[in-house]
């Protein structure tokens, strides 16, 4: 099982249901360009895998990692930092469903040779990465094997010593996350770590290396427990009057720095008939929730947006009564509208507006004040022009409106890019994005004809009275061009590309019409900001940004876990 995970664009609540209905993975949701992450088998050589087949034992085959989403057959990392890459490769029994494992090679002339084999434990290979975990520049070698439903899964961590890889350190889990603080330019991964207590009520935690242990990495808290809440914000959504739901998601709440909705998650699960947790449990997480309330009732929320990646700082005393609407305007900018609500009401105070220099090099409208520029952006504010509640001065949203615009322009003073907390990168979303990338690189090869002949010249035709063009010799044939795509792509996504993009085979040689076509979209860019779970199937909603705006596309990409690896079983002009 997966949890899921779902980040919503269009409005971001101040209030408790700023967590709205998602489902969410521990898998974090965010593209990373990792330090240090092994190569996936379709960066080998094409007969890599079969060469490796025979290092693995008799009545043994080649085994796929559950996870990350991604993985391959063979993964290659420098284990032991000779800038040599070692192969690491998986096996399962076909008749011992216990018998499973892994083989490391390393190079040795012209091949290959064994230097260590690591006999797996439980029935299932469930991780497999090389990451650097103790942050000393150098992979560590991690192997999770799946031991039971109840009892979940066992991290072996591997590193390079005297020769030879030895357990550095083992932990339970029975779902991971391998996560790294983005603001260092070369730091080391940390496990996200879920534990079963019961359903699906897990105690997360995150944990970093220090000085030869394990231990809570506290500074990735804010950014983390925003995904646990939305966790806890779709079980409180599909069961709620389940009480344990509602403690997690106060409990991920109050880490997420958000205690005023964390005070409203434990009250509402105060209601209802107490068993797990007890309600002693209840009552001093109530308290401890007030009293941060209270240390923070003088400053100021810092308040982030996501889709804009800005913060701002809004008294705590309106801040109940505050919504940020993001949406795309008519001209590729991105406006970012600060409401007042009140019940069924809400009316605008201001509202930021980005624009890209690439679009609006100038911003010559007089009732726009800019506020930042940077070396692709312009940043504006647009102040609302009428009172919304003036028809009913005795309405609270008159009495608040009136109070955030005595302090608006302090407000307004207040909008920086970035956010307040450190927010954090993740592997899966790396390996996916990586994945993405190449393959779609190897779509705009064929979109472009393959290699040209030596002559530089293109061979038309007229088929079905439209124009079409021989491909190049790379991909001249069925089987080149199958097999180009087939280290990517699913045998299914290939056939439905070349019969959506009317490749054909002609005369013996792959063609396809005559056509020139561009994207503005910033691929490179992209962000996870959606999985789902189908078991061998994982679907990702990706939003892609469009040139070096803020607006963007939804693009839907699956991955599907094959014989040979994972595959994207979406077509290649999907993406």
């Amino acid at each position: 099982m997966k949890k899921k995970n779902k980040y919503l664009t269009a409005i971001i609540l101040v209030s408790f249901l700023i967590l709205s209905g998602c489902n969410f993975f521990p898998e974090p949701v965010t593209l990373i360009q990792a330090p240090k992450q092994a190569k996936a088998s379709s960066d080998l050589e094409g007969d890599m895998v079969q060469k490796v087949k025979a290092f693995i034992p008799q009545g043994t085959y080649l085994s796929v990692p559950n996870e990350p989403v991604g993985t391959d057959l063979v993964i290659q990392a420098d284990l032991d930092n000779d800038g040599l890459n070692e192969l690491i490769t998986f096996y399962k029994s076909a008749l011992n469903a216990d018998k499973l494992g892994a083989v490391v090679l390393q190079k040795e002339g012209a091949g290959w040779k064994e230097i260590q084999h690591i006999k797996g434990i439980g029935y299932e290979i469930s991780w497999a990465s090389a990451s650097d975990i103790t942050g000393d520049g150098v992979v560590e070698l991690l192997l999770g094997w799946k031991v039971g439903v109840s009892a979940g899964n066992i991290l072996d961590i591997y590193s390079w010593d005297d020769n030879e890889l030895k357990k550095l350190s083992q932990v339970n889990y029975h779902e991971l996350d391998l996560i790294e603080s983005e603001e260092e330019s070369a730091g080391s991964f940390r496990l996200a770590v879920w534990k079963r207590e019961l359903a699906e009520v897990y105690l997360v935690d995150i944990l970093r290396w220090n000085k030869g242990e394990f231990l809570s990495d506290t500074e990735l808290y804010p950014s983390y427990f925003l995904k646990v809440a939305n966790f806890y914000q779709d079980r409180v959504t599909s069961v709620p009057d389940a009480p344990y739901y509602w403690y997690y998601l106060a409990d991920a709440l109050l880490k997420a720095n958000k205690p005023e909705e964390a005070i409203k998650a434990v009250e509402q699960g105060m209601t209802l008939d107490l068993l797990f947790p007890s309600r002693s449990e209840f009552q001093t997480l109530q308290a401890t929730i007030l009293n941060k309330i209270d240390e923070l009732k003088d400053k100021d929320v810092q308040y982030y947006v996501q889709d804009a990646d800005l913060t701002l700082n809004i008294p705590r005393n309106i801040y109940p009564y505050i919504s940020i609407e993001g949406v795309e305007g008519q001209s590729n900018e991105y406006i970012l509208s600060v409401y007042v609500n009140d019940q069924n009401k809400k009316g605008l105070l201001f509202a930021i507006e980005i624009y890209s220099k690439h679009f609006t090099p100038t911003l010559d409208d007089t009732t726009l004040s800019v506020i930042h520029e940077t070396e692709q952006h312009l940043y504006g504010v647009r102040r609302a022009s009428e009172h919304p509640f003036i028809e009913n001065r005795s309405s609270k949203g008159y009495e608040v409106f009136n109070e955030s615009l005595a302090v608006m322009e302090d407000i307004i003073e207040s909008v920086r890019l970035g956010s307040s907390f450190t927010k954090f990168n993740s592997l899966e979303d790396q390996i996916v994005i990586n994945r993405l990338m190449n393959a779609y690189e190897k779509y705009l090869h064929i979109s472009m004809g393959g290699a040209s002949n030596e002559s530089g010249e293109i061979e038309n035709f007229p088929y079905k009275d439209t124009d079409y063009r021989y491909l190049g010799e790379d991909i001249n044939t069925l089987e080149k061009f199958t097999n180009y795509l087939s280290s990517d792509y699913t045998k299914d996504a290939i056939q439905s590309f070349m019969d959506s993009a009317r490749i054909i085979e002609h005369n013996g040689r792959m063609a396809q019409p005559n056509a020139d076509g561009g994207s503005m979209l910033a691929r490179k860019n992209a962000k996870v900001i959606q999985v789902r779970d189908f078991g061998t199937e994982i679907q990702f909603d990706l939003r892609v940004p469009i040139s070096d705006t803020f607006t963007y596309e939804v693009k839907q990409m699956v991955f599907k876990k094959t014989i040979d690896g994972w595959r994207i079983a979406s077509a290649p002009s999907t993406f």
